[in-house]
């Protein structure tokens, strides 16, 4: 059997516990100083802690600045969609804040957006509402929010999908059809959903993200 590898400070550790073993029988003891091998081991910690950091903030870097090359690429314009869960209530607040750039699809080079909002947990669609539309609006800003209620855990967020249907009202036009504008969808499976419920792990209030729209 190879001989077991013990570091310094742990050889001290066990000598201070023998001693302090032999003290409480009424033997004279010779308790070690492991000022230095505390100092060092504290040192080393804190070097591969700082390390993690490093390297977490160049993971971050890199997702952000891949987000922001993402959303500069959007030629559909994008949804600006806020997420916060509450801890006491077991609520996932959807806020639909705003949108930038979007299709002109009407004769006055504007349209009149207003948003479809639905979840889907275990392969149940449900539909949680719609905000007011935006008459004659190509950078809208809705600034309404949508509760899932029932939520048991955080983890049960993760399993959910979050749909988002911006459209064009057509109701002043007899027999005309709400045009879709662009469609954004926030899952655990997509590079942007995934960071977008881990930041919502990770902090206390709104967490606020912009999604390309998809035709």
């Amino acid at each position: 059997i190879g001989e077991l590898e013990v570091s310094d400070l742990e050889k001290k550790k066990i000598d201070y516990k023998f001693q302090l073993q032999r003290a409480e029988t009424g033997h004279t003891v010779d308790v070690p100083n492991i000022t230095k091998e505390v100092n060092e081991e504290i040192s080393k910690k804190r070097k591969e802690l700082e390390l993690k950091k490093t390297r977490l903030q160049e993971v971050l870097d890199k997702s952000a600045e891949l987000h922001s090359k993402t959303i500069d690429r959007a030629s559909n314009g994008i949804l600006k969609i806020g997420l916060r869960y509450n801890d006491d209530t077991n609520e996932l607040f959807i806020l639909v804040d705003s949108a930038k750039n979007l299709l002109e699809v009407n004769r006055t080079d504007k349209s009149d957006p207003y948003v479809k909002v639905t979840y889907q947990l275990n392969n149940e669609l449900t539909f949680l509402g719609k905000t007011k539309t935006l008459w004659k609006e190509l950078n809208p800003s809705w600034k309404e929010d949508f509760t899932l209620p029932d939520i048991r855990s955080l983890d049960q967020v993760e399993k959910c999908s979050l749909g988002f249907v911006v459209k064009d009202d057509e109701r002043i036009r007899l027999g005309a059809k709400n045009t879709s504008l662009g469609k954004v969808f926030i899952n655990m499976n997509s590079a942007q959903g995934a960071w977008h419920f881990d930041q919502l792990k990770r902090g206390t209030g709104a967490i606020y993200l912009e999604y390309p729209l998809q035709i």
